[in-house]
């Protein structure tokens, strides 16, 4: 597995204002608003679903490097004893 750079989810439009916006505007960015999110949704679980998988790398990778420190703990060891033999 790999780390997987995440794409940002698109942008939302300027969102309805209550009592500054007109009926039309506000009704107008309500829909866009409420279209944005629906075609922000699989974005956002592509965002997920990449965040998961650089978890999951992450841990692999962090199980590796604890075993090798521990691997060259024991080399280590083993060097000392070897010295005082």
């Amino acid at each position: 597995m790999a780390i997987v750079v995440p794409v940002p989810a698109d942008l939302l439009p300027d969102p309805p204002i209550l009592g500054v916006d007109t009926q039309a505007t506000f009704s107008s960015k309500t829909a866009a608003t409420l279209q944005a999110e629906q075609a922000m949704v699989p974005q956002v679980n592509a965002l997920a679903s990449a965040t998961y998988q650089n978890a999951l790398e992450s841990q692999a990778q962090a199980t590796i490097a604890t075993t090798k420190a521990a691997e060259a703990l024991a080399s280590a060891n083993a060097a000392d004893v070897s010295e005082a033999n």
